[in-house]
């Protein structure tokens, strides 16, 4: 199965401006990492067998908040993972993108692409 992860620098998500450069310290929590790991990129979609996305998140700030969407069908969802029949969106190819935050504002996406016949 292939996923698609990206990493995030949070360096820039705190608000850092009244401190000088020698007082910021380094976040205690590892860089965000958001991976789609299912569907795979690419894969084609007809009839009433569900759609599984599913997700995983490191790093950050627990808990985290979740908005997955895509310029055709707009918000699908706002949890870590979620079913659809490819019988309830319309027919098209989808960028499907998965915005996660985390509880300190930092945030990352990974998206995929999919087609619905």
């Amino acid at each position: 199965m292939l996923a698609v992860s990206l990493l995030a620098l949070c360096a820039g998500c705190l608000d850092q401006a009244d401190q000088e450069p020698e007082s910021i310290q380094e976040s205690p929590y590892e860089n965000l990492e958001v991976t789609i790991t299912s569907p795979s990129t690419g894969s084609i979609f007809s009839g009433d067998e569900k759609i599984i996305f599913d997700s995983t998140v490191k790093g950050g700030q627990k808990p985290y908040t979740y908005v997955w969407s895509s310029a055709l069908g707009g918000v699908l969802s706002k949890e870590k993972s979620f079913k659809t029949r490819p019988s309830e969106i319309d027919k098209g190819t989808y960028v499907i993108v998965l915005k996660v935050t985390d509880s300190s504002g930092c945030g990352e996406q990974a998206s995929i692409t999919i087609t619905v016949l």
